[in-house]
């Protein structure tokens, strides 16, 4: 992918981030083997989009004003305590209080192998995530502003704590049923 193709899309598909929420694109970068990352910033918080070569779908990250604008891995990733970009997906989990479950993960993991290699569609996914993500953009916004976000960090975190516990308990059931 090219950053032309990846900035029309993200145009399109979040238009209402640039018209309703005042985002500017700050950035887009062309990586090896096809990847592109552009990023984009409002008043309060930054977002980027970021295909990898390794990957057939874009991530979505919400960070910070001060989050850099690099390839840095996200919250789902790093190890790292004190994460600047925050995966999209894994917001959407915390503002929407989804119940985590091993056996629909297994089961992503599954469909996800099954379709290796078969050609994606950005446009589609990147829909519907913006339609997904829309009502919550606020709340999203807020959570990097300044003024929020160590105490937006420390209730994330503490969420992420009890949904791998969770995520550890449903595995033990599931590991003890197949044993």
């Amino acid at each position: 992918m090219k950053c032309t193709e990846l900035k029309a899309i993200v145009e399109k598909s979040w238009q209402f981030l640039f018209t309703e929420f005042g985002f500017e694109i700050l950035n887009c970068q062309e990586g090896s083997r096809e990847s592109v990352l552009l990023c984009a910033e409002s008043s309060d918080a930054r977002v980027r989009f970021m295909s990898t070569n390794y990957d057939d779908e874009l991530d979505i990250d919400f960070g910070p004003l001060t989050a850099p604008l690099d390839w840095s891995p996200n919250s789902d990733v790093t190890t790292n305590e004190h994460p600047q970009w925050y995966s999209l997906r894994g917001l959407l989990i915390y503002l929407e209080n989804d119940s985590f479950k091993v056996e629909d993960l297994l089961k992503n993991v599954k469909d996800t192998y099954a379709n290796k290699g078969a050609p994606s569609s950005q446009p589609p996914q990147l829909e519907l995530l913006a339609r997904r993500a829309k009502p919550f953009m606020q709340k999203i916004l807020s959570f990097f502003a300044e003024r929020n976000f160590e105490a937006f960090r420390a209730e994330y975190d503490q969420f992420n704590r009890q949904q791998h516990d969770e995520f550890e308990h449903q595995w033990d059931v599931l590991r003890k049923k197949n044993i």
